[in-house]
């Protein structure tokens, strides 16, 4: 029978004394077991992953989404509404340069 995502299974592999202690220490300031820790820290890494990878594909939709509309404004005689888009500071970006 196929397992399901929510089952839990035992995993072994080999990681360095280095990396043993500091998932113990971590472990021991979270007050997990190192079994937790590492589950917790393996989750967290995928979805950081998910989350750039959205962020990521926000940005392009918002780019192509002020490309669109400034073609729009263009193509409707209002070249005052293209030229305030384009002059809009990006996200980490700010207005006075």
């Amino acid at each position: 029978m196929a397992r399901k995502p929510s089952d839990l299974v035992q995993v072994k592999f080999r990681i360095t004394e280095r990396l043993r202690r500091l998932i113990e220490a971590e472990a021991k300031k979270n007050k997990r077991t190192q079994a937790q820790e590492m589950v917790q820290r393996l989750e967290k890494s995928f979805a950081d992953d998910v989350l750039s990878r959205d962020w990521s594909l926000h940005r392009e939709a918002t780019q192509f989404q002020a490309e669109a509309l400034k073609k729009i404004a263009e193509h409707i005689g209002r070249p005052d509404i293209a030229a305030e888009i384009t002059a809009r500071p990006k996200k980490g970006e700010t207005s006075n340069g």
